[in-house]
């Protein structure tokens, strides 16, 4: 994802030339929908950007909380963000 961002932003630049995947995916941010290959990256979702990338964070927040504290197993867990 950061890869292809940093490549969007070259593109803007003119430093690089814009593909199709590049403008795709401009057209995907300008409309606040995801990219089809951040949701192979990630997880498939009908919320809007902004929503599905905080989704996205918690969820990995979650996910390291767990590996950084193994025993520790919370009683209640959120199935949404597995």
């Amino acid at each position: 994802m950061v890869k292809g961002l940093q490549e969007l932003q070259l593109g803007f630049k003119g430093e690089l030339t814009m593909s199709e995947n590049m403008e795709d995916m401009a057209k995907c941010l300008y409309s606040e929908k995801l990219p089809m290959w951040w949701v192979k990256l990630g997880f498939a979702s009908t919320r809007p950007l902004k929503s599905w990338r905080v989704n996205l964070q918690e969820r990995y927040q979650q996910l390291d909380d767990w590996i950084n504290d193994p025993l520790n197993i919370p009683k209640v867990v959120d199935i949404s963000k597995l």
